[in-house]
């Protein structure tokens, strides 16, 4: 009897075993979840909010995937259809619990978020937007930001307590496509520097100054480098700051959309 009893209880173990090992293998996905166009008149924007709910304004394919993925860059995804730079949607998703206090926590699109709840958006992509992508490291141009033999010319900021914050404002006319542009942070690291420089030229910027602390600058450019008439180009402008731009070859982790279509309307 007692042996017929340690068996039950064993199978019944086993069963649960198998349930909680089943449940941990599901995908996260959100309770309640819209998908739909995007208003153009709208900000780029990706945030979360207290409760367990994302929300995704104005986004394009490539946007949400970054922000699923934890990917700072639109260059670290490749692949997939034109219109996944091109067409824009709007996302809300409501998780079931509250992750609000869930101390896992990433950055998407450059905000924190609780972890699960970009793993529920990853979900949402693979369902709705019939998503498929692998992961890559490939050899790709890279640039190294280092400090100019004449030494740098960058003064500390003149407000420490300010969010730091890199910006680019267009030189010219508003009636006309802009011929200048103009990079200009306030209360920023190199670091920070690095990161926006690598959206400017599409590939990745590594910080190899050794400059430490916070400043405020501003260097003009030509928004196409081929148009010298235009202004110098963005190498050569950021000699100003007594910084040097050198292009080398480097490892880079991508991810590569196999397969991806447009959603159907809710």
């Amino acid at each position: 009897m007692r042996h017929a009893l340690t068996t039950s209880t064993l199978i019944l173990c086993l069963l649960s075993l198998t349930v909680i090992a089943v449940a941990q293998n599901q995908p996260l996905k959100f309770e309640v979840a819209l998908v739909k166009v995007a208003n153009p008149r709208s900000g780029i924007d990706m945030r979360t909010f207290p409760g367990g709910r994302l929300l995704a304004t104005n986004c394009t394919l490539k946007q949400l995937i970054m922000g699923a993925y934890g990917l700072k860059e639109q260059y670290q995804v490749v692949g997939g259809p034109t219109w996944v730079d091109v067409d824009r949607f709007e996302v809300e998703g409501k998780a079931a619990e509250d992750l609000t206090n869930d101390p896992d926590r990433v950055i998407a699109l450059g905000r924190e978020a609780p972890r699960k709840l970009t793993l529920m958006l990853q979900t949402l992509l693979a369902v709705r937007f019939k998503l498929s992508a692998h992961q890559e490291t490939r050899q790709n141009t890279a640039y190294r930001l280092v400090v100019a033999k004449s030494g740098p010319k960058l003064l500390p900021t003149t407000d420490s307590t300010q969010e730091p914050f890199i910006g680019v404002e267009r030189e010219g006319p508003v009636t006309r496509p802009a011929t200048g542009l103009a990079m200009f942070g306030k209360n920023a690291s190199m670091t920070l520097l690095a990161e926006r420089l690598a959206r400017s030229l599409v590939g990745p910027v590594i910080n190899e100054t050794g400059l430490k602390g916070n400043f405020d600058f501003r260097f003009e450019y030509a928004a196409d480098e081929t148009q010298q008439d235009q202004g110098p180009s963005i190498f050569t402008a950021i000699q100003q700051l007594g910084l040097n731009l050198e292009a080398a070859k480097g490892p880079v982790d991508i991810l590569v959309i196999d397969h991806a279509e447009k959603p159907d309307a809710n």
